[in-house]
């Protein structure tokens, strides 16, 4: 064997010990995150439906509406650590393993809106719609308040974002009720705290019908 030859086999074994290992850590990390998110959703006794994303995570649906949400999903988007260099790109652009909560509520939402962090990844992401959009800004600390017209209702959303670093971007959506949370995964420890949470903004918007 010239050693150009073994220099292409030990690089194309190492890739696929690489595959295996990361394909493996990572199913094993979708499934305990699986079971803590099934977990969570068991207060609304309503049944659900989960589609797996195979090494790169899974999307958990309610397939009935619950007292405060037309529709409630929970996904996990993992790093793609089966794959060395597309890993290491991601890592420098700061993309992390991802849950991402999107609830329609069953209160109407008056505004569009944008609430992140702007240091990190998904809040340049949003800080560049906002941009686009012509949406005024409003700078809080580490977190800012992007809007098409003012409403008291997103202090409670900055607060939140603010109490937990966990959150990357929240985005509003007035067409549909729709709320989506991207987090870092971690946030699964407060699952619980973020879904009442969300649940306490749909009975706040339904007072002030």
């Amino acid at each position: 064997m010239t050693q150009g030859l073994l220099i292409v086999t030990l690089l194309a074994i190492g890739f696929v010990g690489w595959y295996a290992v990361g394909s493996l850590y990572n199913r094993r990390r979708s499934n305990v995150m699986l079971r803590r998110v099934w977990r969570a959703l068991r207060i609304f006794k309503a049944p659900g439906e989960m589609e797996s994303l195979g090494s790169s995570g899974f999307i958990v649906a309610l397939r009935k509406p619950t007292r405060h949400f037309r529709a409630l999903s929970i996904s996990l988007t993992l790093e793609k650590r089966e794959l060395p260099v597309n890993w290491f790109v991601d890592l420098l652009r700061g993309k992390r393993d991802t849950l991402t909560v999107k609830v329609a509520l069953k209160s109407p939402i008056p505004v569009n809106a944008e609430v992140y962090r702007p240091k990190s990844y998904f809040g340049g992401i949003a800080e560049r719609l906002s941009r686009k959009l012509g949406f005024q800004l409003r700078r809080r600390g580490e977190v800012t308040l992007a809007f098409e017209a003012y409403n008291g209702f997103l202090e409670s959303i900055l607060r939140f974002v603010a109490r937990n670093r966990e959150i990357w971007w929240v985005s509003v959506r007035r067409d549909g009720g729709i709320l989506i949370i991207n987090s870092h995964a971690s946030i699964i420890d407060r699952l619980d705290r973020l879904l009442q949470f969300l649940e306490s903004l749909n009975a706040s918007l339904k007072a002030q019908q």
